[in-house]
């Protein structure tokens, strides 16, 4: 894979021009911002004047960081100039964007450079003719790790973003699992703060807590899709925050679709988290509420005679809905139709006579006066308006409205 070159200052490592192609700029500059916030979490990261600059107190790279295919990286330190700090290296030496790239670390500093060249002079035969990209490090003495790259700021600054420790003051790696973020552009995955994907579709965006830093890809791209699906459940299904009850709870009564991974409703069992989506739904939703369920279209019917509003999460399938509504503390239309009822059976729902309107009392004052011509003054005692009534017989000594 590579070789050292023969003079004591500078090492070479032949490449194919092919080799990690996919890299871009910025996913380098975010690789070197990685290492240096793993080595040293108080590292120091900035842009002025057309250069990034990133530095760090760790320990500096020993002679191991400099070999291709080595990596002291292990599921709790990604740093330690694993080989994302020497492609890194590689990607930005070679990008037209990139000016000049120079590391200074204890004891040494060396600047990257890539070059193109034939393998021994050409000595070798070639069978594309095309030759190597030669990666070169040019040595000389240093105290600290500083990497300077000259860089477009945008560049910089998308690189920067990345990461939620330099971009808010005092923060914190969340515990175990994670913490769900509803700030800016929903969909980001973070681990430990350093942004490794992008979800399209999710409702909101996830740091997830640094025990799942195993579990991602050695570039830092991917999260294994199963232990995202996990994580991501277990942070929303825990969770008593209203606002982000809130967030979900209006995005599905409005119609809104979700991603399997963020479809948790089934998975929220823990009493405080189940209060907190009663307590969502007594506030914000109608007093009087059902959803349908095949089968249940005349209890449906009936309970919207009755002033019932209808509740849907048609962004969701059945079994889903069913544990929306279960949280919420909304019944489906059978359950909430034989409930109504038992509740309102031999009932009467007296009207205040002052709740009458000028043409409804007109009216009622007429009629008795008709019963009273006709049977006598005496045939009307007290008169009380009823709507509705389910008592058996009808009450008596009253007039229905």
């Amino acid at each position: 894979m590579g070789g050292a070159a023969a003079d004591t200052d500078s090492l070479a490592y032949p490449i194919s021009p092919e080799y990690v192609q996919s890299w871009t700029p910025v996913r380098a500059l975010s690789e070197l911002i990685a290492n240096a916030l793993d080595e040293d979490p108080n590292a120091q990261v900035s842009w002025a004047e057309g250069t990034l600059t990133i530095a760090d107190g760790g320990p500096g790279i020993p002679e191991e960081g400099l070999i291709l295919g080595v990596s002291t990286k292990s599921a709790e330190q990604i740093g330690q100039f694993g080989e994302g700090k020497k492609l890194a290296c590689l990607v930005l030496a070679r990008s037209p964007q990139i000016g000049g790239v120079r590391c200074e670390t204890v004891g040494y500093g060396f600047v990257p450079t890539v070059e193109r060249r034939k393998l021994l002079g050409g000595l070798i035969p070639s069978r594309s003719a095309q030759g190597s990209e030669v990666l070169v490090y040019r040595f000389h003495p240093n105290t600290r790790t500083t990497f300077t790259v000259e860089c477009p700021q945008q560049l910089a600054q998308e690189a920067i973003g990345r990461f939620r420790a330099l971009a808010e003051p005092g923060y914190q790696p969340p515990p175990a699992p994670g913490v769900c973020v509803r700030d800016g552009q929903p969909g980001r995955v973070w681990i430990g703060g350093v942004l490794v994907t992008r979800m399209p579709g999710f409702l909101a965006s996830y740091d997830l807590s640094l025990n799942h830093k195993a579990l991602q890809n050695r570039d830092r791209t991917l999260v294994e899709a199963a232990a995202l699906r996990t994580a991501v459940r277990r942070i929303l299904a825990d969770s008593e925050d209203p606002q982000t009850i809130d967030l979900f709870a209006r995005h599905l009564l409005g119609g809104g679709k979700l991603r399997e991974q963020e479809q948790f409703f089934d998975a929220v069992r823990l009493p405080r988290p189940r209060a907190a989506w009663r307590a969502w739904g007594r506030t914000h939703l109608p007093e009087q509420t059902y959803f349908s369920v095949p089968g249940g279209e005349e209890a449906a019917l009936d309970l919207k005679d009755t002033g019932h509003a209808e509740l849907a999460t048609t962004g969701l399938g059945r079994y889903e809905q069913m544990a929306v509504m279960n949280l919420l503390g909304v019944e489906a239309a059978r359950a909430r139709q034989r409930r109504h009822h038992a509740r309102n059976r031999n009932r009467t729902n007296w009207v205040s006579q002052k709740a009458l309107t000028d043409a409804e009392r007109a009216l009622l004052d007429e009629c008795c006066q008709l019963v009273r011509s006709a049977i006598g003054p005496f045939a009307l005692h007290h008169v009380k308006v009823y709507d509705h009534s389910d008592e058996s017989p009808a009450p008596t000594a009253s007039t229905g409205r």
